[in-house]
């Protein structure tokens, strides 16, 4: 038998021997495959001859037999049959023995070279073998096979999309089935006849192939979903546990007051009980790292389980790719049947994927990054109170040796006896805030004080929370009566007076959260309070920990969840019940439609870009301190000089850091959730968003209006949608970035600020941390930290109170207005885009900090930032020349031989436009206006407004007729803009589902190309466009293909479920690449409403166009007199040849579609020379009672007969004079 790549990676199933012209005498020729002559082919044009190198190649060995496994066909019959494999298997060439030549000989030897350039020049395209030496096309033909041979997923499912679109063209089929059959003849990389150049080469693709794989790098995240040697990363779960009670409150028939209050103490408990359980995950995490090293902690019970579940993964996605492998070969007749021994093979080989887990766990934790949880110890609330009790006694201390004033009233009360209640309000200020002198000198040490710099930080958990009710809550759950009894009783013994009365925990909590209002007593304490901390007032707003602490409203900033002013008044009129749910359930819409393993892994790769981009301008940076502060030593200003070499050397480290935390992803996240353990209040900004700026948030209010039966519906929806995130790796990209950008811009702050001057592990582990954390400059370092994750995972908040700002909160906030949520759904995405393009840009951002924006960047931050974006699009720009002139796209890249579409890899699709702008300057050309236009939509509002601008324009065509009172129209256009937003919300429901629908589609070897909705039931077409071949295989039919003038049938993208989608250009695409059009300007130019009149015409009409024009665009892609014409010589030719193709593919709609009664032709023209009104007014008159898509042929004649009549008759009442 055969064996497989896995067993040194060597090919498998050889081809049978043929004879001398490749096929067996005995049978006769019966199949498609009897085509195949073994007698070589012309060698075309662009080949150059090369001489045999070696004269060992003897004659074709037999294949051994494959065993034969019972197919899933038996279950699911593929929509259509495989090709038979009765007859001949397609053999090597003549003369050429199996496992006799290796990769040096696929360029050497003519006969083994033609049909690898062949093939690969059908598989790729032109440019993949144009200019390019024989080496070069054996090598994109190698990392085709060895990618699909080992099992990557990228390069697997593009191999199938591509046997599925050609399996009606023999012709393509034999040029495949020729190239497969010589890989597999191919000797193994170990071979006596293998260079080690040859075999080093063949080990680095398969290696590259593996890591690389999408597939792969996620089997691992499973792994730690199922082990508990890493901190799983979670979803949202405490404001789950209070939805549920304030559900059970409202159907228990509780009042909103109630059900309100009752979810905020129990949202208030949960958080306690979270943060004290996160605490001990992490404390776990920390003790399973010291305690267990190396292979000792992969033989752990969580160790081996880890391991088990990714080798278990990775077995079933083997045994998959392994499938779709050999049913390739056998598709393409070099094997007669599927080798069940091969599939097994690959599900063993997953062992290799077991052994990586296993490694990735002996390592983790080998950066020994500080857990701040556990470094940073917040004092025992005992400890609390004894402080606080030192300082009163030391304070009364002072009082008595006349250091300080009287004291405040209250004070005298003390000292003549007189009991304390819970109405002695400035007792309770004074308690809590501290006493401060006119300097802002402490003369007594406030609770708030004590407890900061104990570790204890005031964050808000929930919209309405301020530090006095947290404060009351510390005194009731942390302190008990002992501790109250011992801070009264420090007043007492320092004046040797027994204070009467008790004041119990329950008294204080109610005094600190009830009875501190905003009396000037209260604002001077506060401002006294800043003063000290170092907290300007101005700042409150930063901070976190004051601002709205008491309730004072000194500054009235945004709340987190509050709208713009514009939306808000809007809003302000859609309470309600019904308003909160539609609301709630657009909320869900957005989480559910970037539920997929593509947009995580496109998130991944864009945080990638923005942090690659921050890396470089550090490093630019440091050149530029470095060199600056060198030469300010030089020149005697030694002090300064010496700053800017240390700042050089702190940015220099940061980015090395960036690797080491990069490469132990596990305890990097470990130290992010450990500092939210202990933040000051600004990194719980993090969690309330999705990277890419999708809210996850729930107010108490919010679920109150949502309503008990709403609010119980909507909790089982969010169970579902965590799960289905869990699943598509949503909560581990966000986990992952988040974690990443964190540490990362901590580490960097902590390293540069000459405040700090220390590393994230020296500053954790400092002991003096704890104190150092309460402090004004900690916050503000901490949250521009968040300020930066924030930006780099796209996911801030520009909402402000600026009329710039205002805009943008109602963008961001479009997505809680009913309805537009549906169209509008990434607002926040698209703001952070705009301003992620204005920072970067040169002279651009420098002008925008000169408005105010963009304080917390210097000049030379921002001109660095625009020296890398220069480079980097310059160098872009260099390729991007290379690549219009091959005929790719503005986003399409080539890797391995593969067109790869980049337009959705934010930010990389930004620089890839930028730099195909300057190509064209680079040259000495003009930027032709569709390529302007394009840029324009995709990075200027088009993405954002795509749908509602479909809508909008719906909207008008219903106002319009409700104005001319034609209430059945009107009625028509309400339907209309109605099924298209409950269309596109139910698709997006569907979303996730995408993955499993393809992988049925590739298993059933049926086509997935997306289809022509519009010629069936468009609102369930477009509804179920996502899981569109589960749908027809469940309903039994097959949608048409959709077609595009340009590309012809449009092809499936089943590597789009990975993050990859990958392109096959017509020429037809590639000559309009070339010229800078729009390929969707030569479809039909029908709007939208005429092409859903007359659906089944439009799409021929643009097959026909494709046919007619495809031919002649290939060989002008092959004229180098045409190429290197100027861009007015060829768009002159490209006008010409696209008016006769319009002409003559209108004459094809009649001549070839449906012969002589088609109708198509009518439809088209009629529908192109009238409008709608006038169309459906023609057909009411001749009483045809059916739309024009159904009109027989003598009913669409009388139809245009009519029309013209009446134009006639219109022309014929214009007064002639006019015409003069």
């Amino acid at each position: 038998m055969a064996n497989t790549w896995r067993d040194t990676f060597k090919p498998v199933n050889v081809a049978e021997e043929k004879d001398s012209l490749g096929q067996p005498l005995s049978p006769p020729i019966v199949s498609w495959r009897d085509t195949f002559e073994a007698v070589e082919e012309t060698v075309e044009q662009e080949r150059e001859p090369v001489p045999l190198q070696k004269s060992n190649l003897g004659s074709v060995q037999e294949s051994a037999p494959t065993e034969t496994v019972t197919s899933w066909r038996d279950v699911f019959e593929p929509a259509e049959e495989l090709p038979a494999t009765e007859g001949p298997l397609v053999g090597l060439p003549v003369g050429v023995k199996a496992n006799t030549y290796s990769e040096n000989d696929l360029s050497e030897n003519e006969v083994l070279y033609n049909p690898i350039f062949d093939y690969v020049k059908d598989r790729y395209g032109s440019q993949a073998v144009r200019g390019k030496d024989r080496a070069d096309v054996v090598n994109t033909f190698l990392n085709n096979r060895r990618g699909n041979a080992s099992g990557n997923s990228v390069r697997a499912f593009s191999e199938a999309d591509y046997l599925i679109d050609i399996r009606k063209n023999n012709e393509r089929l034999l040029k495949a089935g020729k190239a497969y059959a010589i890989f597999e003849g191919m000797e193994s990389l170990t071979g006596k006849g293998v260079t080690w150049g040859e075999t080093f080469s063949g080990l680095g693709d398969y290696a590259r192939s593996v890591l690389l794989d999408p597939v792969n790098l996620a089997t691992m995240g499973i792994g730690k979903i199922f082990g508990g040697t890493a901190i799983r990363a979670a979803g949202k779960s405490v404001e789950k546990i209070a939805m549920k009670e304030v559900s059970k409150q409202l159907v228990n028939g509780a009042a909103r007051e109630a059900a309100e209050k009752a979810g905020t103490e129990v949202l208030r408990k949960t958080s306690a009980n979270a943060a004290v359980e996160g605490t001990a995950e992490i404390a776990q995490f920390a003790a399973t790292m010291a305690a267990n090293k190396g292979v000792s902690r992969v033989l752990t019970k969580a160790g081996l389980k880890e391991v088990g579940a990714a080798t278990v993964v990775d077995a079933a996605v083997n045994s998959g790719t392994e499938f779709l492998y050999q049913r390739s070969l056998v598709e393409t007749n070099v094997q007669g049947e599927i080798s069940k021994s091969a599939v097994g093979i690959a599900a063993l080989s997953s062992i290799a994927m077991g052994g990586l887990q296993a490694g990735l766990v002996m390592r983790r934790g080998v950066s020994d990054t500080a857990l701040v949880s556990e470094t940073v110890k917040k004092a025992e609330p005992k400890a609390i109170a004894k402080e606080l009790q030192e300082s009163i006694s030391s304070w009364v201390d002072d009082i008595q040796k006349a250091k300080v004033g009287d004291g405040p009233e209250w004070f005298t009360k003390v000292k003549e006896g007189k009991d304390l209640t819970e109405g002695d309000t400035d007792f309770f200020i004074d308690l809590l805030l501290g006493i401060n002198d006119a300097d802002g000198n402490v003369q007594l040490k406030g609770l708030a004080q004590t407890m900061q710099e104990g570790g204890y930080f005031f964050v808000k958990r929930n919209e309405d929370d301020k530090i006095s009710n947290w404060i009351a809550d510390f005194m009731v759950d942390e302190l008990d009566q002992t501790d109250i009894d011992g801070i009264m009783g420090a007043f007492g013994k320092a004046l040797d007076v027994k204070i009467k009365g008790k004041l119990t925990p329950e008294m204080f909590s109610n005094a600190f959260a009830n009875k501190i209002n905003s009396s000037a007593r209260s604002m001077n304490s506060v401002m006294q309070v800043a003063k000290k901390l170092d907290v300007n007032i101005e700042d409150l707003d930063l901070d976190g920990f004051f601002r709205e602490a008491l309730g004072l409203n000194v500054i009235k900033d945004p709340e987190p969840g509050k709208m713009g002013k514009a939306a808000s008044t809007l809003m302000a009129r859609l309470e309600g019940t019904v308003v909160a749910n539609i609301t709630e359930i657009q909320n869900k819409f957005i989480r559910t439609l970037v539920s997929h393993p593509s947009t995580s892994a496109l998130n991944v790769l864009g945080y990638g870009v923005a942090a690659g981009l921050d890396v470089a301008t550090d490093i630019t940076m440091a050149l530029y301190k470095g060199t600056k502060g060198t030469l300010q030593s030089v020149v005697g200003m030694a002090d300064a000089g010496k700053t800017h070499r240390y700042v050089a050397k702190q940015l220099l480290l940061a980015s090395k850091d960036r690797i080491k935390f990069a490469l132990d992803p596990d305890m990097t996240y470990a130290a992010y959730r450990s500092a939210l353990e202990r933040n000051t209040g600004a990194l719980d900004t993090l969690n309330r968003t999705l990277s890419g700026g999708v809210d996850i948030s729930n107010s108490v209010k919010q679920m109150v209006k949502l309503g008990g039966r709403g609010g119980q519906l909507q909790d089982k929806a969010d169970t579902i949608i965590n799960g289905v995130q869990q699943a598509t790796f949503v909560h581990a990209q966000d986990a992952f970035t988040k974690s990443q950008e964190y540490v990362s811009q901590m580490n960097k702050l902590l390293r540069t600020d000459p405040k700090f001057g220390m590393s994230w592990n020296d500053f954790y582990t400092s002991p003096d941390a704890v104190k150092v954390m309460a402090t004004k400059e900690y916050k503000e370092l901490e949250m521009r930290a968040v300020t930066a994750t924030l930006e780099n995972t796209f996911s801030k908040s520009y909402k402000d109170s600026s009329k710039l700002g205002e805009l943008a909160g109602f963008i961001e906030d479009a997505r809680n207005i009913p309805g537009l949520g549906f169209m509008v759904p990434f607002g926040r995405f698209f703001n952070n885009t705009i301003d992620f393009g204005v920072k970067n840009t040169p002279f651009v951002n420098i002008a925008v900090k000169a408005t105010g924006k963009y304080a917390d960047r210097s000049v030379a931050e921002l001109n660095a930032r625009g020296a890398v974006v220069v480079g980097l699009v310059y160098s872009l720009a260099q390729d991007e020349d290379k690549n219009r002139r091959e005929g790719l796209g503005l986003y399409d890249e080539i890797v391995d031989g593969q067109i790869i579409s980049q337009q959705y890899d934010y930010p990389l699709s930004l620089f890839k436009a930028a730099a195909r702008v300057i190509s064209y300057k680079m040259a000495g050309e003009e930027v032709p206006s569709s390529i302007i236009s394009q840029i324009g939509k995709d990075f200027g509002g088009g993405g954002l407004t795509r749908n509602l601008n479909k809508t909008t324009a719906e909207f008008a065509d219903l106002g319009s007729a409700i104005l001319s009172g034609e209430l059945g129209k009107a009625w028509s256009e309400a339907g209309g803009i109605s099924g298209d937003i409950t269309a596109q919300a139910l698709s997006g429901f569907l979303r996730p589902l995408e993955p499993l629908d393809t992988a049925l589609g590739l298993l059933m070897n049926t086509s997935q190309s997306p289809k022509d909705t519009a010629q069936g039931n468009k609102f369930v077409g477009d509804s179920l466009r996502y899981i569109d071949t589960t749908a027809n295989f469940l309903l039994g039919k097959s949608d048409p293909v959709k077609v595009s003038s340009a590309a012809g049938e449009l092809d499936q993208q089943s590597t789009k479920n990975v993050g990859v989608r990958t392109v096959s250009l017509t020429d037809t695409q590639r000559l309009m690449n070339v010229l800078g059009i729009d390929q969707w300007s030569i479809n039909s130019g029908l709007s939208k409403d005429k092409k859903r009149m007359i659906p089944e015409a439009v799409n021929e009409y643009q097959r026909q166009v494709y046919i007619a024009v495809e031919e002649w665009s290939s060989i002008k892609m092959n004229n180098e007199f045409f190429l290197n014409a100027t861009q007015e010589e060829q768009s002159d030719q490209w006008k010409a040849k696209i008016k006769e193709v319009r002409d003559q593919a209108k004459f094809m709609l009649v001549a070839k579609y449906n012969g002589p009664q088609t109708t198509l032709r009518n439809q088209y023209d009629i529908m192109s020379k009238f409008s709608i009104p006038e169309v459906e007014e023609a057909i009411v008159k001749l009483e045809l009672g059916k739309p024009i898509s159904e009109l027989s042929l003598t009913e669409i004649t009388m139809l245009n007969t009519q029309l013209n009549i009446k134009d006639y008759v219109r022309k014929m009442k214009i007064d002639p004079r006019t015409l003069n």
